[in-house]
């Protein structure tokens, strides 16, 4: 077949396609008759050129009578072959429109409306020309050669733009893996640099932030570097552009030390730099452990936003060195026992910073007691092993506090030796009777009452070798073999407890000297102790005291403490003076007024950082070694050496008796003491507190609280208070509706007691502000706060009420100093 596109200029059928869509359509070639031809070539509408040899017609452009019957395909039931008459021509509408123009044609002719007539007929009738198809024809095939120019210049167009796409698909491709290689160089750098630098320090050399938040490692760590020198840490941070913080940051932060309830985090970090110049051997540590009655109150802390209280009395856990001076408060806690599990976990953070507890010294008192028992320490056997080396740690008793029991049972009842004599204190005071220079004894020093009994000069003093030595010289009394061997008891008591108080290697006596040194005599006297102490009993009694029990385990400790010490770190001697808790003791004196809680937080904040020495100078009631003096806090040595200078300011808040630093507090704390002189309830106090609101914000928000000024007298509100000047300002309605609304909310959140929560204050001014959006929130903060004073001075007059008497007073004081 010549050709195998249908030539018509708007036919697209093709052979090849027909036949794939299996379409009825025919193709024919051109005729050979030049006339037909010619009209076939005239309908191709063809602009250009063209070779009508090649080309063919399909047979769409045919009608059904340009082509012969095919009978044979008809009877066989075949495909008609499409052949064309002889005379078919390809224009389908050419014979229609000659037999439309002979019907026109007749028409005119046969009309019954004559020539002349149609002629002058109005000529506004005669309908206008219309385009002939061929007219439309040629028309649409112009617009159509149009657009198919402006298609072939939008698919070149496309065309180009495709490629572009692609070439930028490419490009973008390439910058994605380029990217995704810079990324993993950049985690691969950033992972080396987690290796040396925190998370503060990479964003300030990635220039992330001018400011960051510095986290308490970061801290310590530039503790450490301005510790070790300080011109190292100036180069570091001046000329090298080493992220470090800046001299004010490490001052804030340890003017504001947190002292949390539990193990001392930040202390422990802050010991670690110090130990960080100090040799295995300095840095063998003794844990002693006390407390001390606080006040019984409920108190708001403002740092924590949180109630605290109430609480009888302060844990303390201090270590401190063996062979190195220097000790720090390493766990306070209120109310808890020292169980083994918290003993344990505050060894093995003290060796995670390399510090290697080897003994734990208490008192006798019944906790410390139940903890013996509980750790499977007897006089037989002194110790428990270390929660992760598993060496012994070996348990003493406070050499002080045995020697002040000695002395009580000894002036109460008596002892009763294993040869049958009987200790007690007649010899005594028959010596006071004949001897008056006895190193000043007095009848305080038999008849010692309440504070005097816990006074540990008092007992060195009755219990010294002086008085032992008198009473063999004097023999006073009737039975002098009593007043002798009752000499006798008195110096193996002071000979022991010298040895357990021994400060240095000059002392003259050798029981004074440090243990190991003369480790025979001193070993005599030991073993005479214990023979003793184990077979005798107080008068009265069958079995063992703890205070004895006490003395054998100490004596025990001592002697196997010694021997494992040479033999792990070569020592010759042990200062006795280090294995008691002097330096603890010395603390819980100066808290023995029972401040309260937050108090006593705040005053250790100022022993740790050297900021209150003189407030323990005013308050022991024991005189102190120069040794013990000398000793010093390490967060205090980290501090000075590091040149790190505390403003008192925020160290302090200014004064304990003015903890309650708030204006607007003190106010308030005024206004309820007064009303709690006239018996105001709560209620009356939360009235009040509408009232004082309203004044106080009336210039500011008056749209929300006052109507007016007014001086309410004291006889019509009993909780308004006549000494304020400026008087009270009367609320509106609307207030005093809101406040009753936030009264509610409050209500439900604290119900009759009071919510233990973090950040309490801010979450009941969270609810009341999503309650009451359009309220000002300075008026709703302010009153969930001073709403939240008022009960706890509300729940701090019922604890008052549930103490003696006695302590009435002393604890209204106190109520005076509810916020820190």
């Amino acid at each position: 077949m010549p050709g195998t596109r249908c030539c018509v200029s708007v036919c697209n059928n093709n052979y090849v396609d027909a036949r794939k869509r299996k379409l009825n359509i025919s193709f024919h070639s051109f005729p050979k008759d030049e006339k037909i031809r010619k009209i076939w070539i005239q309908k191709c509408s063809r602009t250009g050129n063209f070779n009508p040899a090649t080309s063919v017609i399909c047979s769409t452009h045919f009608q059904e009578e340009d082509f012969e019957r095919d009978l044979r395909a008809e009877l066989l039931n075949l495909k008609p072959r499409g052949i064309l008459k002889k005379a078919g021509s390809s224009d389908r509408s050419l014979r229609k429109n000659k037999q439309e123009n002979k019907k026109i044609v007749e028409e005119l002719l046969n009309a019954s409306t004559s020539v002349t007539e149609f002629i002058v007929g109005d000529v506004t009738n005669v309908p206008r020309k219309e385009e002939t198809i061929d007219e439309k024809y040629q028309k649409l095939l112009v617009k159509h050669e149009a657009l198919q120019e402006r298609h072939k210049t939008l698919r070149i167009r496309t065309y180009a733009l495709e490629r572009n796409i692609e070439k930028l698909r490419k490009e973008v491709l390439t910058a994605v893996r380029n990217l995704n290689l810079e990324k993993s160089k950049c985690l691969s750098l950033e992972t080396i640099l987690n290796t040396t630098f925190s998370k503060a320090q990479i964003e300030i050399l990635r220039k992330q932030r001018k400011k960051v938040h510095w986290s308490s490692d970061d801290i310590s760590s530039a503790f450490a570097i301005r510790y070790l020198s300080k011109r190292c840490y100036l180069y570091l941070r001046n000329k090298l552009n080493y992220p470090l913080p800046h001299i004010s940051t490490l001052q804030r932060w340890a003017s504001k030390l947190q002292l949390e309830e539990g193990i001392l985090k930040d202390v422990l970090r802050i010991i670690k730099i110090a130990g960080m110049d100090m040799s295995k051997l300095e840095k063998v540590t003794v844990l002693q452990f006390d407390e001390i009655k606080v006040n019984s109150l409920y108190e708001y802390d403002e740092t924590e936003d949180e109630v605290k209280g109430p609480y009888n009395c302060m844990k303390v856990v201090m270590a401190r060195g063996l062979f190195k001076n220097w000790k720090q408060p390493v766990f306070i806690d209120f109310d808890k026992k020292i169980t083994v599990n918290c003993l344990n976990e505050i060894i093995k953070q003290l060796h995670h910073i390399d510090y290697t507890v080897v003994a734990c010294v208490s008192d006798c008192g019944d906790e410390n007691v139940d903890l013996w028992s509980a750790l499977n320490v007897t006089p037989e056997n002194t110790h428990f092993k270390h929660p992760i080396t598993n060496k012994n740690i070996y348990m003493f008793a406070y050499a002080p506090h045995l020697l002040k029991l000695l002395r009580n049972w000894l002036l109460d009842t008596g002892f009763i030796l294993d040869d049958g004599t009987v200790i007690e204190r007649k010899p005594l005071e028959a010596l006071l009777n004949i001897v008056d220079d006895c190193h000043e004894l007095t009848e305080r020093h038999l008849n010692c009452q309440r504070t005097d009994r816990q006074n540990v000069d008092l007992a060195t003093q009755l219990l010294s070798r002086i008085t032992a030595t008198a009473l063999c010289h004097y023999c006073p009394g009737d039975d002098k073999e009593k007043a002798v061997k009752t000499g006798k008891f008195i110096e193996l008591m002071s000979n022991w407890f010298d040895m357990l108080n021994s400060y240095t290697e000059q002392a003259s006596l050798h029981t004074k000297k440090p243990y190991g040194l003369y480790v025979e005599e001193q070993n005599e006297v030991l073993d005479n102790m214990y023979k003793m102490i184990n077979s005798m009993l107080c008068i009265g009694k069958t079995s063992l005291q703890n205070f004895q029990k006490g003395i054998l385990i100490t004596i025990t400790s001592l002697k196997a403490l010694l021997v494992d010490l040479k033999a792990e770190h070569k020592i010759a001697y042990i200062i006795t003076s280090r294995l008691n808790q002097d330096s603890l003791e010395k603390i819980m004196e100066g808290l023995h007024d029972h401040p309260s809680p937050l108090q006593a937080l705040h005053r250790f904040r100022l022993f740790i950082l050297g900021k209150n020495s003189e407030v323990l100078q005013q308050k022991t009631n024991t005189e102190m070694s120069n040794d013990i003096a000398e000793e010093e806090y390490l967060i205090a040595k980290v501090i000075t050496t590091a040149d790190i200078n505390i403003d008192s300011k925020l160290s302090s808040h200014e004064d304990e008796e003015n903890i309650s630093s708030s204006s607007e507090q003190s106010e308030l704390s005024h206004i309820s003491e007064r009303t709690q002189e006239g018996n105001a309830t709560e209620e009356d106090r939360f009235k009040y507190l509408c009232y004082w609101i309203a004044r106080k914000f009336k210039h500011k928000y008056p749209a929300y609280l006052s109507c007016h000024t007014k001086v309410v007298p004291e006889c019509d509100h009993q909780y308004a208070i006549s000494s304020l000047s400026e008087g009270l300002t009367n609320p509106s309605e609307d207030w005093i509706t809101r406040a009753n609304h936030f009264e509610n909310i409050f209500q439900e959140t604290h119900k009759t007691e009071i919510n233990r929560k973090r950040n309490i204050v801010q979450l009941v001014a969270n609810k009341i502000k999503n309650k009451f959006s359009d309220f000002p929130k300075e008026i709703i903060k302010t009153f969930v706060l001073q709403r939240t004073y008022i009960r706890i001075e509300s729940l701090n007059a019922q604890q008052i009420k549930k103490r003696p008497i006695s302590d009435d007073l002393e604890i209204k004081k106190e109520t005076k100093k509810v916020c820190t």
